[in-house]
């Protein structure tokens, strides 16, 4: 946070249109999302339901997050940041974390499902998660 701080950044929290997020999202990734990811994006955030902060540097949006709260946990939802700017994807999570614990008291910060590395940089307690799956058998007789 201090880095690009120093740097001139700022974090803020933003309900922002999903154009912007939409092309940060082209430039790292390509154009691999659907344009009602980014809708429901915008919608989550006009309806309350979800928190977003921004990194911004010369007004420029590098980097951006995007969360939900349930009870005293944050759910990590969806994040993206410009890889020009080395450690802004890591910036934007350290701040909403540091956010939420200083500013909401919430006490958990879930990243979900999936085993990325990025995630086990940030734990020292990590939760298995286990699926069930079964098959049911197919039956011809009608009793």
């Amino acid at each position: 946070i201090r880095k690009f701080q120093r740097k001139g950044g700022e974090f803020k929290k933003i309900v922002t249109s999903n154009n912007v997020i939409k092309s940060l999202h082209n430039i790292r990734w390509g154009k691999n999302r659907s344009e009602d990811f980014f809708n429901y994006l915008t919608y989550m955030n006009e309806k309350n339901l979800s928190e977003s902060f921004g990194l911004f540097m010369k007004d420029r949006l590098v980097a951006y997050i995007q969360m939900i709260t349930t009870g005293d946990t944050i759910h990590y939802y969806y994040s993206i940041f410009d890889k020009e700017y080395k450690g802004a994807g890591s910036a934007i999570i350290c701040y909403a974390i540091k956010d939420f614990i200083e500013n909401k008291n919430l006490k958990i910060f879930s990243f979900g499902r999936g085993s990325e590395r990025y995630k086990h940089r940030w734990s020292t307690n990590i939760i298995k998660n286990y699926e069930l799956r079964g098959f049911l058998k197919k039956v011809d007789q009608i009793i």
